[in-house]
């Protein structure tokens, strides 16, 4: 296998030289593919041009690429956006005539690839196990949890209002947050004007030890995204054991059947109100958490692995050794 890595930008870039350091990486990762040999199998893992052309490059007996979620209809207008549309559309282009299976996270985006030689719904995977092995204290610490990147599409701020709700009710509550990115120092500012910031720990990225042990020590996980393709922070949060409120996206409709408390989207207070309700009622929450770990057990890494592998390789005789991940 051939590993290329990218180092990030230490300052912002403007339009034009985002652009073109996409194109450069896109032929750099080409070139490396083309360079790299023959496989009976290459698998991209998305659907982005980088990751397109690498694909197109590379010398394959069978090709597969995972398509995530595409950029959706409604992300608002600007340059930033017309260069993503323009990039995916070319990118599925050049997909549509190179990949043989292309593995799909949700309905949407399989209707979308309607036509396609072969579309096949898959899931992102998590490593459920570790997430259940964490002992669930009878009193959690922590009211509620996020676990994501502090970004636009996250709502960081709906966050910290919901939270005000729960606090306004439980003036101890105590709310964890892991994640960072451009939001977090207005979700902070708005935290202090609404006078909750001394209940937020703010504990930016931690390892996955660490994660795994504050959801675990959390009552619920407020959610208050607007734009997924599956969910995988909600995963490990029913994983282990606990209840998510999150916005009513239909995603997480189709991909969580259970364990999931919706709110009205953009509707921070509804969102707030539904965590305290389930804080409030821990038979009602226990029930709720309980469904939701069994309904996302088909999402075990090697449940996900073995699926897509006989997909991938109808052919191969199926393996009896379990993917052991580094802790």
């Amino acid at each position: 296998a051939a590993v290329v890595t990218f180092r990030a930008p230490g300052r912002s870039l403007g339009t034009t030289a985002v652009t073109a350091e996409y194109l450069r990486r896109v032929a750099t990762v080409g070139w490396t593919a083309r360079r790299a040999g023959r496989f009976d199998a290459a698998v991209a893992a998305s659907h982005f041009l980088p990751d397109a052309a690498a694909l197109a490059a590379v010398r394959a007996a069978r090709r597969a690429v995972f398509v995530y979620h595409l950029v959706p209809a409604d992300r608002p207008p600007g340059i930033r956006t017309r260069v993503a549309r323009d990039g995916e559309r070319l990118a599925l282009a050049w997909l549509r005539r190179t990949a043989d299976l292309v593995f799909v996270a949700n309905g949407e985006t399989a209707r979308a690839l309607t036509g396609w030689r072969s579309v096949t719904r898959t899931a992102v995977g998590i490593e459920t196990a570790g997430f259940q092995a964490v002992p669930r204290p009878a009193n959690p610490s922590y009211a509620a949890a996020f676990v994501g990147r502090l970004v636009p599409t996250k709502r960081p701020q709906d966050l910290v209002r919901a939270f005000a709700v729960i606090r306004n009710a439980l003036p101890n509550a105590r709310f964890a947050v892991i994640g960072t990115g451009p939001e977090a120092e207005p979700a902070r500012a708005l935290a202090r004007t609404l006078h909750v910031e001394d209940g937020i720990d703010w504990l930016g990225f931690t390892d996955e030890a660490e994660k795994r042990r504050v959801l675990a020590d959390s009552a619920t996980m407020v959610f208050p995204s607007v734009e997924e393709g599956w969910g995988i922070a909600v995963c490990e949060a029913l994983a282990a054991g606990t209840p998510v409120v999150a916005y009513d996206l239909p995603v997480f409709r189709e991909v969580f059947p259970a364990g999931v408390v919706h709110a009205p989207t953009g509707d921070a207070e509804h969102l707030g109100r539904a965590a305290l309700d389930l804080i409030r009622d821990p038979e009602r929450r226990d029930a709720t958490a309980r469904a939701g770990r069994k309904a996302v057990a088909d999402y075990d890494l090697d449940v996900v692995a073995a699926r897509e592998l006989a997909a991938l390789l109808p052919d191969a005789r199926p393996s009896t050794a379990r993917t052991t991940l580094p802790r």
